[in-house]
């Protein structure tokens, strides 16, 4: 995939990411209260703009990552500018960025578009959240990552696309 050209008047954000969970919460409460601007407080510290943008795109750049199919680049890094420049902190000086735990499933996406950008991957042991009541994410992709659902048990199901998403898979650096 080739890098794409978004204008933005920063592109040097702070990504936190990693798993429902996991502690991005956590890391989103510290990095802020350490000056870090991560957009206006939404549920758990997820910055609402980029979550429209992922709730529009993720399946296609996600499907995109595991098969190929083609995907407008073009109309999804529009979209992505639209969401950054609702970000308060990508017009002020100083570290900004925002949480959102799903941003690592189109890690290079948001990298082609954001060179400068840095990421944090918050890590639980993907076991963890096979037998965890939050599936949330799981549930999101499980299709394309494991196939259709059969009469596999929910938790190996789980475990299941654990296994593919875990790095470097979903987040491979370049």
């Amino acid at each position: 995939m080739p890098r794409h050209s978004v204008r933005l008047m920063r592109d040097d954000p702070i990504i936190i990411g990693g798993t429902p969970g996991s502690g991005t919460t956590v890391f989103a409460a510290m990095l802020e209260r350490l000056g870090m601007d991560i957009g206006k407080r939404a549920k758990f510290n997820e910055w609402k703009p980029f979550g429209k943008f992922m709730a529009k795109w993720r399946p296609a750049l996600v499907e995109h990552e595991f098969t190929g199919r083609p995907v407008d680049f073009a109309g999804a890094a529009s979209d992505l500018a639209v969401a950054i420049a609702q970000h308060r902190g990508a017009f002020r000086d100083g570290p900004w960025g925002f949480k959102r735990p799903m941003a690592g499933m189109i890690l290079v996406f948001l990298n082609d578009c954001m060179p400068d950008m840095r990421y944090i991957h918050v890590i639980r042991d993907g076991r963890d959240m096979a037998i965890s009541s939050d599936q949330s994410q799981v549930e999101k992709v499980a299709d394309l990552l494991v196939g259709e659902p059969d009469d596999t048990e929910s938790i190996v199901r789980s475990a299941a696309s654990w296994t593919v998403l875990a790095p470097p898979r979903s987040a491979r650096p370049r």
